[in-house]
């Protein structure tokens, strides 16, 4: 399968419109790793061995003081390690106003926070519209220079990455196209890691109207035109398990076509369609790891490990959330992609990122 317009989403002027994205010479993030602190030992297991020391009723009377202090150390333990997640360093329920963000409206339509939403957790959400108009056509506001969007104010770097989110559908999926995405993204014309390419810091979660079961997921480190970056795609079909991928060695090419099979175990979702429920996704980026997930059930899905850090951005990022026309279809080798004739509406309940 071979892809034209995935990679558009990091054209410079789609960034360098907004304030958040203007240059300013961002340097590698410093990758030196945290020391995990020693592990502890119950002081229950001295009791334990003093009371099996013991012999009639001091036995017993040390045997029940060891069970009691196994419980009091066990009830400490509880209070101490528990499944409430630490606070996000970053959060947004779309409650309120925009202020930690920039919006920018390249298309027909509106972005609008706090709106009632009753499939939110909080009940409000942030929306951002395509407004429909079927007096448009295939070739208008077309590719991500035409993206209604949203980016943190703030440049955000390595940690984990969780978004709730509906992405945005089409009246007619077969014959229009829109693209949701959801990602971390930076690109100041610089080249820092010195290839003769411009540096991408780009992590991609996009997802199409025509064929919303389908995660698209790209890593990029470099991009200077639609002839020179270096990137890698996994394309998976959620609802067949189905996952494409970029071949070894093929990183300066558009084509995904390495077909791996059905290599996630907890696919396929059968019915799985990201525009028609919010769906909790996100990714964990490091210094040498990328890592890809699915919230289903409640249960995280990995879709995808990337371990090779010469491959991985290493310059803070913007996280932004946008929607824009794409012209063709992505699943389709051909044919035009009209833009929508009806409002396509991405709608996001919240975002956490946490730092390392």
């Amino acid at each position: 399968m071979t892809l034209r317009f995935i990679a558009v989403l990091i054209a410079l002027p789609v960034c360098g419109a907004m304030s958040a994205c203007d240059p300013v010479a961002e340097r590698p993030i410093d990758a030196s790793d945290a020391a995990d602190d020693p592990g502890t030992e119950d002081d229950a297991g001295d009791a334990s061995e003093a009371a099996e020391d013991a012999t009639g009723e001091a036995s017993e009377a040390a045997e029940d003081a060891a069970g009691d202090t196994g419980g009091e150390a066990d009830d400490g333990d509880d209070a101490e390690v528990t499944d409430v997640p630490p606070e996000p360093t970053f959060e947004d329920d779309f409650e309120a106003d925009d202020s930690l963000w920039d919006l920018q409206l390249n298309s027909p339509g509106v972005i609008r926070f706090a709106v009632p939403s009753a499939d939110a957790d909080d009940a409000r959400s942030v929306t951002i519209t395509l407004a429909g108009d079927v007096a448009l056509t295939h070739a208008d506001y077309v590719a991500p220079e035409s993206a209604n969007q949203i980016s943190t104010r703030e440049r955000l770097a390595f940690g984990t990455y969780r978004a709730r989110f509906r992405a945005a559908a089409c009246a007619s999926p077969a014959l229009e196209e829109v693209v949701t995405g959801v990602f971390v993204y930076s690109n100041d014309g610089l080249d820092l890691n010195g290839n003769d390419l411009i540096d991408n810091n780009e992590i991609d979660i996009e997802i199409t109207c025509s064929a919303p079961s389908v995660l698209w997921l790209t890593i990029w480190t470099d991009y200077t035109d639609d002839t020179s970056f270096r990137k890698v795609t996994r394309r998976i079909d959620a609802a067949t398990g189905r996952v494409l991928q970029t071949r070894a060695g093929g990183e300066g090419s558009w084509d995904v076509d390495d077909d791996l099979g059905t290599p996630i175990p907890e696919l396929p979702l059968p019915g799985f369609d990201a525009t028609a429920s919010f769906h909790e996704m996100g990714f964990e980026w490091q210094p040498d790891r990328v890592r890809f997930f699915l919230v289903s059930g409640g249960d995280e899905i990995e879709l995808w490990s990337w371990e090779q850090g010469a491959l991985i951005p290493q310059v803070p990022a913007n996280f932004m959330f946008n929607a824009w026309h794409a012209d063709p279809q992505w699943d389709d080798d051909g044919g035009e992609a009209d833009y929508p004739a009806s409002d396509s509406v991405l709608e996001a309940d919240w975002i956490r990122y946490w730092a390392p």
